[in-house]
C-alpha cells in the first residue's frame, strides 16, 4: 500500500482549538454566583477561574484536536471527523489514565510509612506500575488512528507488543507530551503577573493561543513518533481510513481556523475597551507604616507615613514625590488630610501642618494640658475647626497594674480654630472606668473623633486591650455639654444610634451595627450612595486534588461595594492575595489592617497600614 500524503496539522488543530478558546472566553466572561468575576488587572483581562465542568470540556476537546492532528500526519481523509468518531475510544483511555492516577494518589496517602527512609520505596513501588499503565493507555490514541481499532481492540493492541521499547516510548511521552504541557501552564501563570498595559495584554492572549496550538502539534508529533517506535511492523494507516482521493487541505479551513483563533483576543480587547469590568492597578510601593490616606478631588492620591508625605504623581501611584516630615507623628489617628491635600498632624506636644505645596511648620505653642500618658486623635470639622480627642490617664495606677489592666481614663475634646490653637475650647467628656483586657494586637483602634450629620462632635474610645467601646457625643458643635456611655443597641439617650455612627467610619473601633458584618477592615463613603469596604476573605479553591490533609486556602483582599453600611449583599471584587499573619495572640493582627479612600469619580485606593508593599487602585 502506498504511503498516504501527509497533511499540515495546523488547519485541523485550529478548527477545534479556535472555537474552544472562544467558548472558554465567552463562558468565563459571564459572572456566575460564587465565582470570582472577570476583571482587568494592570490592563490585562483576567477571567474567572476554570471550574470542573470547563476542565472536563477542555480535556475532551484537547483530546479531539490532538487525535485529529495525528490523523492528519498519517494522511487520513477528513481528520477532524475521523478523530470525532474515535473520541469514545481515546477519551475512554484518557479517563482510565486519570482514574489510575487518582487511585495511585489515594494509595500513596494510605501507604506512606512514618519512617522517612521508607517513603521513597513506597513511591517507587507505586510509580513503576503506574508508568507502565499510563504509557500503554497513551498508545491507544495512535493505534486507534493508524490501525482503525476501537474499544477493547485498541486497548488490547496497546497492551501487547511494547516489549523492550517501553523505556524509550515513556521518555518520548514525558519529553513531548507531559513536560511541555506542565511548562506551558507554569509559563502562562507567571507571564500574567509580569505583563502590564492593554496592548501587551492582548499580545499575551494571542501568544498564549498560538503556543497552545504549537503544544498540541508537538504532542501529536510525539504520539506519531512513539507509534513508529513500536517493535513489530505497523501499517502507516489502515486502508479504511484513506478515501479514494485524499482531499488537500483547503485555504478556507486554514482561514476559518485563524479567524477562530483571533476571536478570543479580539473579544478580550473589546472587554477591556468597553470598561464595563472592574479595573485594578497594582503597583509596588515602600512607604513605611501608613498614618493617613486620602484621594482629594482634582488631585492624585496622598499617603502619609510615619516619616514622610507621599504625593502620587498619577492616579495609580506608579511613582510618588516624597516630602520628609520635619517632626515626629504622635499616633496613627493623629493625622488628617484636608480636601485640598494639606496635612494636619499631632506631634509630641503640639499641632503641625504641611500645605499642598509641602511647606511644613509646627504650631508656636504646645497644646493645653497635653500630658505624657495619653492617646489622641485628630479630625477636621466641616467649618475648618480642628477637633482633638484625648484619652489620658487619671492616676499612676496604669504603671502599677501593668499592660493588662488600666486605671481610669479621662476623655477630653479640644477644639482649635487654627494651627496655633491660641484660644482652645476644652470640654471634659467624662471618665472611663478601669477594666481588664487582653494584650492588644494593634489591629483595633483605640480612639477616634468625628462630626455627625448634624455637626455634633462624636468620640469613640476603646481602652487598650479592652473589648467594650465608650461613645461620647456633644450636644452642639460648641460642645457645651456631652453624654458618655458604653456603646449599646439601642443607644442610650443622647448618644448616636447605629445609623448615626455608621457615616463616621470609626473602622476597627465601632461595629456599624449588631446585625451586619464586623469583618471590614476599613470603609469609606461611596460617591452616589452606599459604602466601599475592604476585608480579608479565604480564597475560593480552584480545580485541585488533595492527598492527606487539605491545605489551607490562600487569603485575599476583597473590595466590597455595598448599598448601605450593613453590607448584607455586597458585590465583591477580588484584589490581591495576602499572606497569613500568624500570632499567638487571639483575633486579627495589625498586618490585616488596610486603609482605603475614594475619589469623587468612584475610584478607590487601598493600601496596607503596616509596612505597605503595594498600592491598589480600583475602578469597581
Amino acid at each position: 500500500m502506498p504511503t498516504p500524503p501527509r497533511r499540515s496539522v495546523f488547519p485541523h488543530l485550529l478548527l477545534v482549538l479556535g472555537p474552544l478558546a472562544l467558548l472558554q472566553t465567552l463562558w468565563r466572561l459571564v459572572p456566575f454566583p460564587d465565582v470570582d468575576p472577570p476583571r482587568v488587572i494592570n490592563g490585562v483581562l483576567v477571567l474567572s477561574p476554570a471550574g470542573w465542568l470547563e476542565t472536563a470540556v477542555v480535556a475532551v476537546a484537547w483530546t479531539w484536536a490532538v487525535t485529529a492532528a495525528v490523523a492528519a500526519v498519517g494522511g487520513a481523509d477528513r481528520p477532524v471527523r475521523r478523530a470525532f468518531r474515535l473520541l469514545p475510544t481515546v477519551g475512554g483511555a484518557l479517563a482510565a489514565g486519570v482514574a489510575a492516577v487518582l487511585v495511585a494518589l489515594l494509595l500513596t496517602g494510605l501507604l506512606l510509612p512514618a519512617v522517612l527512609e521508607l517513603i521513597w520505596g513506597v513511591v517507587v513501588l507505586l510509580a513503576v506500575p503506574l508508568t507502565l499503565l499510563l504509557v500503554r493507555l497513551a498508545l491507544v490514541l495512535p493505534i486507534a488512528v493508524f490501525e482503525d481499532l476501537r474499544g477493547m481492540a485498541a486497548l488490547r493492541a496497546a497492551f501487547s507488543g511494547v516489549g523492550r521499547h517501553m523505556v524509550r516510548i515513556a521518555i518520548l511521552l514525558l519529553v513531548g507530551v507531559l513536560g511541555p504541557a506542565v511548562l506551558t501552564g507554569w509559563a502562562w501563570a507567571e507571564a500574567g503577573s509580569l505583563v502590564t498595559g492593554s496592548l501587551p495584554g492582548l499580545g499575551l492572549w494571542l501568544v498564549r493561543d498560538l503556543v497552545l496550538v504549537l503544544l498540541a502539534a508537538l504532542q501529536a508529533g510525539t504520539f506519531v513518533l512513539a507509534y513508529r517506535n513500536l517493535p513489530q511492523p505497523r501499517p502507516v494507516l489502515a486502508p479504511s481510513a484513506v478515501g479514494d482521493r485524499v482531499r488537500p487541505t483547503g485555504w478556507a479551513a486554514l482561514v476559518l481556523g485563524l479567524v477562530a483563533l483571533l476571536l478570543p483576543t479580539l473579544l478580550a480587547g473589546a472587554g477591556v475597551a468597553a470598561r464595563r469590568l472592574p479595573e485594578l492597578s497594582v503597583q509596588p510601593a515602600q512607604y513605611g507604616s501608613l498614618a493617613a490616606l486620602a484621594w482629594p478631588a482634582g488631585r492624585h492620591p496622598v499617603l502619609v507615613s510615619q516619616s514622610a508625605i507621599h504625593d502620587c504623581t498619577d492616579d495609580t501611584c506608579r511613582t510618588s514625590r516624597r516630602t520628609e516630615l520635619p517632626f515626629s507623628l504622635l499616633d496613627a489617628e493623629g493625622t488628617a488630610i484636608a480636601a485640598d491635600g494639606s496635612v494636619y498632624a499631632l506631634t509630641v506636644d503640639r499641632l503641625a501642618y504641611c500645605d499642598p505645596q509641602r511647606t511644613c511648620r509646627r504650631a508656636r505653642g504646645p497644646l493645653p494640658a497635653f500630658g505624657s500618658e495619653r492617646v489622641a486623635a485628630l479630625a477636621l470639622a466641616p467649618d475648618g475647626q480642628l477637633l482633638i480627642a484625648v484619652a489620658e490617664s487619671r492616676s499612676d495606677s496604669a504603671r502599677r497594674l501593668g499592660p493588662s489592666r488600666q486605671g481610669d481614663m479621662g476623655l477630653r475634646l479640644i477644639r482649635c480654630r487654627d494651627l496655633d490653637c491660641a484660644a482652645p475650647a476644652v470640654t471634659r467628656l467624662g471618665v472611663v472606668r478601669v477594666q481588664f483586657g487582653y494584650e492588644p494586637t494593634g489591629y483595633y483602634r483605640q480612639l477616634s473623633v468625628g462630626v455627625d450629620r448634624n455637626g455634633r462632635p462624636v468620640v469613640a474610645y476603646r481602652p487598650r486591650g479592652g473589648s467594650m467601646v465608650w461613645v461620647a457625643r456633644c450636644d452642639t458643635l460648641a460642645c457645651g455639654a456631652a453624654q458618655l456611655a458604653l456603646q449599646a443597641n439601642p443607644a442610650p439617650p443622647g448618644l448616636p444610634t447605629e445609623d448615626e455612627l455608621a457615616p463616621l467610619h470609626f473602622d476597627r473601633l465601632v461595629h456599624p451595627c449588631g446585625r451586619c458584618t464586623d469583618d471590614l477592615s476599613g470603609t469609606v463613603d461611596r460617591p452616589g450612595g452606599g459604602v466601599y469596604g475592604v476585608t480579608i476573605r479565604a480564597g475560593r479553591p480552584g480545580v485541585a486534588l488533595y492527598v492527606g490533609e487539605k491545605p489551607s486556602v490562600p487569603h485575599r483582599l476583597v473590595l466590597w461595594t455595598c448599598a448601605d453600611y450593613r453590607c448584607r449583599s455586597p458585590r465583591e471584587v477580588p484584589l490581591v492575595e495576602v499572606p497569613d499573619v500568624s500570632s499567638a495572640r487571639p483575633g486579627p493582627q495589625l498586618g490585616d489592617a488596610f486603609r482605603l479612600a475614594a475619589n469623587p469619580d468612584g475610584r478607590v485606593i487601598v493600601v496596607r497600614e503596616l509596612a505597605p508593599d503595594e498600592v491598589i487602585t480600583v475602578r469597581p
